[in-house]
């Protein structure tokens, strides 16, 4: 049950710190319909650095669920980056899809990788 809670508790943080990224990235980039793909991108790469950063401390189970499943997991966002690239497709902005692809998943291993040589 307590590992619930802290994926619960983790979650929930992690979801608001996503949306606060999203919220940030419109303000810095008002005008521009490309903010919420900065913001998706921003977070996903975070969620890695600190997802490869925990690993790579080998940190207590206990504490794994709170951060890993938990925040990285609220945090992070598969279906909005998804979405996202449908709707790229859809508008046929297939080099942005590319992009768009390429980064996520290059920068997000790399993060990845380099959180846990941080450790």
């Amino acid at each position: 049950m307590s590992q619930l809670i802290a994926i619960f508790f983790g979650g929930g943080i992690g979801s608001i710190a996503r949306y606060s990224m999203g919220e940030m990235m419109q303000s810095f980039f008002p005008e521009s319909p490309k903010s919420a793909i900065i913001g998706t991108l921003l977070a996903n790469i975070i969620a890695c650095l600190v997802l490869g950063y925990l690993l790579g401390k080998e940190i207590q189970p206990k504490n794994i669920f709170f951060w890993s499943v938990g925040f990285c997991g609220g945090f992070s966002t598969f279906s909005t980056f998804s979405n996202e690239v449908l709707q790229l497709i859809k508008s046929g902005q297939y080099l942005l899809v590319i992009v768009y692809l390429v980064f996520s998943v290059g920068l997000g291993l790399t993060a990845l990788v380099y959180g846990s040589k941080l450790s």
